[in-house]
């Protein structure tokens, strides 16, 4: 009875008249694209310019800089933005957008700006520093008086690199099972998660994971006596400012102080020496000389920075 009744729903119900009569679902439109840009009708001219090299050489400075492979990034044409607006998926997930001024150019004031020039008022979408909508007409004059003009790509450049910068490093599927487990050097001592929490935890400290192999190893020699994650990385981090280019950047001082773990929790001791005048005039100072310089200088307290830092990060 029951079978007879199955069958004569389905012979009145066609399934092919009404397949497509629901929205397909994200992983049928974009399979497998953990990092997507999507973009309006109105910027398709930009885009299909020269964003794809752009895009591929925003992936070199992100592996050069961090270590990071940055899987290809498709570029889609979504109807449904606003014309000029562009937005950036990571995992199917809205992560940022901004809408540009086509046939203008976005003028950024500088301290050395000698006078103000007309223009719209907007946004610059990375740091969202105060700026301006220019035309063509405008630029020289802009660049006279201390602006610093962009042009449509590269805004969508510079915002792009940022976004990875700042989204990968704390994304999880960012670095899979299967690289955090190569080479298995570590194997019965640390597991495949725990390998992957110090290399989040290193680029989420801008430290580079490019060479897996020697990060394999400091894991191993540094488990041998203590499994603590926190101390590892802050170890890490301390040896990775230890290089050529950042000895002669990088400043330290050694006040007095200890960490005590009282029932579970942590309580940082430090002599009154530490807040005085006299340090703040001498970090200011330290920090001018660099500001001077444009670099830029990590001031820590190495016999002190991995008790402090992990503590007060958590």
């Amino acid at each position: 009875m029951i079978h007879k009744l199955v069958q004569t729903v389905n012979r009145h119900f066609n399934k092919d008249k009404y397949r497509h009569e629901y929205p397909l679902c994200y992983d049928e439109l974009y399979p497998n694209d953990p990092i997507i840009f999507e973009y309006g009708y109105g910027l398709a001219e930009i885009v299909e310019e020269d964003m794809a090299e752009r895009i591929d050489a925003i992936r070199q400075k992100i592996f050069e800089e961090l270590g990071i492979n940055v899987p290809p990034i498709p570029l889609y044409e979504n109807k449904n933005l606003h014309p000029n607006e562009y937005l950036f998926r990571l995992w199917g997930i809205h992560v940022s957008e901004n809408e540009l001024l086509t046939e203008h150019y976005l003028a950024i004031p500088t301290e050395n700006v000698k006078e103000e020039i007309p223009g719209i008022p907007t946004y610059e979408p990375c740091f969202l520093m105060q700026s301006l909508w220019i035309t063509e007409a405008q630029v020289e004059r802009a660049q006279e008086m201390g602006y610093w003009v962009v042009n449509l790509p590269s805004i969508v450049e510079t915002h792009f690199c940022e976004i990875l910068k700042e989204y990968l490093p704390i994304n999880r599927n960012c670095l899979g099972r299967k690289e955090a487990g190569e080479p298995m050097l570590c194997k019965g001592i640390f597991w495949i998660t725990d390998m992957e929490n110090v290399e989040n935890n290193h680029m989420i400290y801008q430290i580079p994971v490019d060479n897996m192999g020697n990060i394999d190893e400091s894991v191993d020699r540094t488990t041998l006596n203590s499994k603590n994650q926190d101390n590892f990385n802050h170890r890490k981090t301390w040896k990775s400012l230890n290089t050529k280019e950042t000895r002669n950047k990088a400043f330290d001082y050694y006040p007095r102080g200890r960490v005590e773990i009282s029932r579970g929790k942590a309580v940082i001791f430090a002599t009154p020496c530490i807040c005085t005048e006299e340090i703040m005039k001498w970090i200011q100072e330290k920090f001018e000389l660099t500001v001077e310089n444009s670099i830029q200088t990590v001031i820590v307290m190495p016999d002190y920075s991995e008790h402090y830092r992990c503590h007060l990060d958590r």
